[in-house]
């Protein structure tokens, strides 16, 4: 019984996350991917919406693990609609943590997010400590 409620629970979240209603067969997850400046960064640190990665991310600048990391998310029933991660070493000298360099913003509340070592925001480190960052935009087709 447990196994089937979960099963439902899992298709449930997957026609609700893209629009908030049951895509059709076209309907998928998409992401693109930029690079941004600091600057171009618009979250704030009290939205509740706003995770980042635990410490014990061990592929610091690794871009392909960043992008690894995105399609596996992209791939997931989680409701994200961003992802940054830093495009180049950081400008400036402040004590850092490895994995808190990865932050996602989701659409709604998804608690799925902590199954792939995300936590709420621990590490508020200044945005402008990297230069440029990868952004990876989720949007529905």
């Amino acid at each position: 019984m447990k196994l089937l409620m979960f099963c439902f629970s899992g298709l449930i979240l997957f026609f609700l996350s893209c629009n908030n209603s049951i895509p059709n067969e076209q309907e998928t997850k998409q992401m693109k991917i930029g690079i941004i400046s600091s600057a171009q960064i618009s979250i704030s640190w009290e939205d509740s919406l706003i995770f980042q990665h635990n410490n014990n991310w061990h592929s610091y600048l690794n871009i392909a693990a960043y992008d690894s990391l995105a399609e596996l998310l992209k791939n997931s029933n989680i409701l994200i609609k961003d992802m940054w991660t830093p495009n180049k070493e950081m400008s400036c000298k402040i004590p850092y943590t490895p994995g808190m360099e990865i932050i996602v913003k989701l659409s709604q509340p998804d608690s799925l997010i902590f199954k792939y070592g995300f936590q709420n925001k621990k590490n508020r480190f200044p945005l402008s400590c990297f230069e440029f960052w990868r952004h990876y935009k989720y949007t529905c087709d």
